[in-house]
């Protein structure tokens, strides 16, 4: 998977808000999807952020490896200025019939960021790999029966 999506390394154009990724050209306030992949190894984990309009292809950037070349902290503020002109949310979850009030909606889109956990992944990647998430998550209450 990641042998091909190294081809995914984007070109950016602030002169006319663009952003290339391979033969697919789009517009910063096109981007619309962000997501985080924290991939485990031996040596630690590599975090990349993916974002695009929600077709293919992507962008793919590394922001922290033990393995490949990450951003440096140049392509981090070009990267992250790309991201604060963007329309980046979090796809709204399906209506599910088990769910009604929708506390696991969440789970639909679990490596979905917001424009500003986006920003701030790529400026301030944990040692983790995985950002700090502050989207709604479900809180866990323990009924005792009677």
């Amino acid at each position: 998977m990641f042998a091909a999506a190294r081809n995914l390394t984007p070109s950016i154009n602030f002169d006319e808000s663009l952003v290339r990724v391979g033969r697919k050209t789009f517009r910063f306030d096109e981007i619309t999807d962000a997501t985080f992949l924290a991939v485990p190894h031996r040596s630690g984990t590599s975090g990349y952020l993916q974002f695009g309009t929600g077709r293919l292809p992507a962008a793919l950037v590394c922001v922290r490896s033990a393995r490949e070349t990450a951003l440096t902290p140049r392509d981090r503020e070009l990267v992250a200025e790309v991201l604060r002109r963007s329309a980046v949310r979090i796809p709204e979850s399906k209506t599910d019939r088990y769910d009604p009030a929708g506390k696991f909606g969440w789970l639909d889109h679990p490596n979905s960021l917001t424009t500003e956990e986006a920003v701030e992944y790529v400026l301030h990647t944990p040692e983790s790999g995985e950002p700090v998430r502050t989207h709604p998550r479900p809180k866990w209450t323990f009924v005792e029966d009677d």
